[in-house]
């Protein structure tokens, strides 16, 4: 299977997100309703339920949704503060992709979505390692950590080409133009809107 990736690759850059036809209805009315909920909170009910890509407390008082480029060099600076802000704050911390800087941040955010769906952990340690990844990303090394993760790839081949990505990833880059997002990182702290790197002691003071 260690070239399993590669092909993957290819047969990406062959049809590009070539299906357009989403699996399920999703209503798009919460994020506008004036209920009185945080911006965060509406955010997170328009995503697909299957997009559980998230860590920290379930019952959180604060929710942070981050729009994110496995590209981006500000998102992978960011990357350990926000960690340690959900370690050490009452925080519930949401990644939601929005592959803006090339074809491969399109493929790379397949790439985790895919393991996500079949292990959340993994989906998380994928997300991680590739945000920890010291310099630019590239097929050999995703295909690196896939293995170090112990996938398992005829599943990951399946689900590369569900349609379910399709949809967390058209919802993900609506929510991120829905705030007039045009970069990365973007984050959305309760109901503060915050774009490109902050420092952690800036995101802590957003904190309830």
């Amino acid at each position: 299977m260690k070239n399993l990736y590669k092909i993957l690759v290819f047969n990406f850059f062959v049809v590009i997100f070539s299906s357009s036809q989403l699996s399920a209805e999703i209503t798009l009315k919460p994020l506008y309703e004036k209920t009185g909920r945080d911006l965060a909170e509406r955010m997170i009910e328009v995503m697909p339920s299957l997009n559980a890509l998230s860590i920290g407390n379930e019952n959180a008082k604060n929710i942070i949704v981050e729009f994110l480029d496995y590209n981006c060099g500000y998102c992978k600076k960011i990357h350990p503060e926000l960690m340690e802000v959900v370690k050490n704050e009452d925080v519930k911390l949401y990644f939601y992709q929005f592959p803006i800087l090339s074809e491969s941040s399109k493929l790379y955010s397949r790439t985790v979505l895919a393991v996500m769906v079949q292990d959340h952990d993994k989906g998380l340690k994928a997300h991680d390692l590739m945000m920890s990844h010291q310099g630019s990303l590239n097929a050999e090394k995703v295909q690196t950590i896939l293995e170090d993760l112990n996938i398992d790839f005829d599943q990951f081949a399946k689900d590369m080409e569900s349609v379910d990505l399709d949809e967390m990833l058209a919802i993900s880059y609506y929510l991120a133009k829905s705030i007039q997002s045009r970069g990365t990182p973007a984050m959305v702290i309760n109901d503060e809107i915050i774009f490109g790197y902050v420092p952690k002691s800036r995101i802590k003071g957003l904190l309830r």
